[in-house]
């Protein structure tokens, strides 16, 4: 069996499906947690190959895929769920991806819970989720192997192999996801906006307190979704760049993280910047 991985990094995930198709067991169940656009879906796909005997699992009788679960009517998750119990047309197994399981409602999470509790020896279920927000005794059924996030180091290694043109910006605004470090190198627009707003950052960090109050102003009527792809940016290279003084950047951080749950209860966010400001 060939054991050679395309999908970048997550080494210790890959040595332990590599050891399960050496030995042809493998639990019923699998549940891939963690951030987005970090490869989970991408080795997901090349195990399911590996399982089946082929290159493009997309085109195999025995494989099925339900994608973006959570915008998926319930009739069709409620249709994909009792094919899960199907025999496979061809070899000894089947199986099924479930992308963003995290999002199926609590009539598909239980439709899905009765199969795993009475689970199809010929059947691979493979979870892909960005947390363990899901029913409890649904995680419990699944062997659960956690994602992380890619260090600069490691994204500066992927740009390296797949020929992406990158600079420390980059790699820093990345979230240390793949997918984001693609689209930072292929939109320049994209990546002078995220430059921007690292160098804001960074400015109003040194800015007195008349500067930032009126950054405050400024920035309270910015729609919440950009808003929150600020901050997220400004906590990513905050963890990065911690420098000699741990204490006090420690402590921007976890103002940086609590405005950012603020901000998810739609609390008002002039009072919401303007605490995180004066801290920073």
């Amino acid at each position: 069996m060939d054991l050679t991985w395309h999908t970048f990094g997550h080494e210790g995930v890959k040595k332990l499906l590599g050891r399960q198709l050496l030995s042809e067991k493998f639990p019923h169940a699998y549940l891939f947690t963690g951030p987005e656009g970090i490869g989970k879906k991408t080795l997901a796909l090349e195990f399911a190959g590996k399982i089946l005997g082929t290159g493009k699992p997309e085109n195999h009788p025995d494989f099925k895929m339900l994608d973006e679960a959570g915008q998926a009517a319930a009739e069709t998750v409620r249709d994909f769920i009792a094919s899960l119990g199907l025999r496979p047309f061809f070899g000894r197994y089947k199986v099924a991806i479930i992308n963003d399981a995290h999002k199926l409602n609590l009539q598909s999470g239980n439709a899905l819970l009765k199969t795993l509790e009475e689970p199809s020896d010929s059947t691979i279920i493979i979870l892909i989720a960005l947390g363990r927000q899901m029913l409890p005794t649904v995680v419990s059924r699944c062997q659960v192997l956690n994602f992380n996030l890619f260090s600069p180091e490691k994204l500066k290694e992927y740009a390296g192999q797949a020929g992406l043109a990158v600079d420390e910006k980059m790699l820093l605004s990345s979230f240390g996801q793949i997918n984001r470090l693609r689209h930072l190198a292929g939109s320049p627009e994209f990546a002078s906006r995220q430059a921007k707003l690292m160098e804001r950052f960074n400015r109003l960090k040194k800015e007195g307190v008349g500067e930032r109050l009126a950054a405050v102003a400024e920035l309270a009527d910015t729609e919440g979704q950009e808003l929150e792809e600020m901050l997220s940016l400004w906590a990513f290279y905050q963890k990065a760049d911690m420098g000699k003084d741990a204490v006090k950047n420690g402590r921007v951080l976890a103002a940086i993280y609590e405005t950012l749950a603020q901000l998810r209860t739609n609390k008002n966010r002039k009072l919401v910047l303007q605490g995180l400001f004066l801290k920073l």
